[in-house]
């Protein structure tokens, strides 16, 4: 919560029931199980996401953010969301007052890839942000990379991205990701990309993403399945967040004297000294 009370943002940790093994097998399809054998904490992901959708929808809340417990952000995540919201609210034509407009299904605000950005501009748009980081250490498991402006972002139309860190759901998006999470299914990300895919529903991204995990210190492998796969495999000394240019986490835990922020994603060949081979 101190990356939270830095940046100002007010979350809530919802009480959850305690999964069983049936509930395991129930969540997953039989090719889904015997893929994932050994990974049993995949399938007690997706059904904690199934159960925090079930609460929004059940509240009947206009909009919701769901966060991973690892998620982490920019200090100036507040700043960052105004230029975010109004494109979303033009692209989607909003009507009502909602900052974030109600003409969308689900907001992929998290993830390691936002897949294409079409040229259309109905579907797509540019916005400046002084916040993000270098074009050239960007990095995605595949979308748009180094093909945008210095110091900007896409928010665009999408049919799906790789990885879950944070997303939002509308109301009438709560309902229907609700229903397609209840079928017995395979990875969580996956399944929210096939939601955007095939449930003919109305996905939106950010490219770079504004929330990313944040890599713990450790053991990184090449399989891990997200962008960290860009990096060496090794062992990880600090901390770090890629994607992110000034971590709240980071800067949350850190007494910083002069008021200086901290940098925890190594950018250019800087990021060379968090693995040791």
């Amino acid at each position: 919560m101190k990356a939270a009370n830095l940046t100002g943002l007010e979350l809530q940790v919802p009480s959850q029931p305690k999964f069983n093994h049936e509930d395991v097998l129930s969540a997953f399809t039989k090719q889904a199980l015997e893929r994932e054998k050994g990974r049993e904490v995949a399938a007690y992901l997706r059904l904690a996401h199934l159960d925090i959708v079930r609460q929004i929808h059940a509240a009947d809340y206009s909009s919701a953010l769901i966060l991973e417990n690892d998620a982490d952000w920019d200090v100036a995540i507040r700043d960052e969301t105004l230029n975010i919201a109004s494109a979303i609210r033009n692209l989607t034509y909003a009507e009502t007052n909602d900052p974030w407009g109600e003409n969308w299904d689900l907001l992929a605000l998290g993830h390691c890839g936002g897949g294409k950005v079409e040229s259309d501009e109905k579907l797509s748009a540019i916005i400046d942000d002084p916040t993000v980081g270098p074009v050239a250490d960007y990095l995605a498991i595949y979308g748009p990379q180094r093909d945008r402006p210095e110091n900007s972002r896409f928010v665009h139309y999408t049919q799906g991205c790789v990885c879950a860190y944070g997303y939002a759901i509308s109301r009438r998006g709560a309902k229907k990701l609700y229903d397609f999470l209840s079928k017995p299914g395979g990875l969580l990300d996956m399944d929210i990309k096939a939601f955007c895919r095939d449930a003919q529903v109305d996905c939106w991204t950010v490219t770079p993403e504004i929330f990313h995990h944040q890599r713990w210190t450790g053991h990184v492998t090449t399989s891990g399945g997200d962008s960290h796969g860009a990096l060496e495999e090794g062992e990880v000394s600090e901390k770090f967040t890629v994607n992110i240019q000034h971590s709240a986490r980071c800067n949350a835990e850190q007494e910083r004297s002069n008021g200086e922020l901290i940098q925890c994603f190594p950018y250019g060949k800087a990021k060379e000294k968090y693995h040791t081979k």
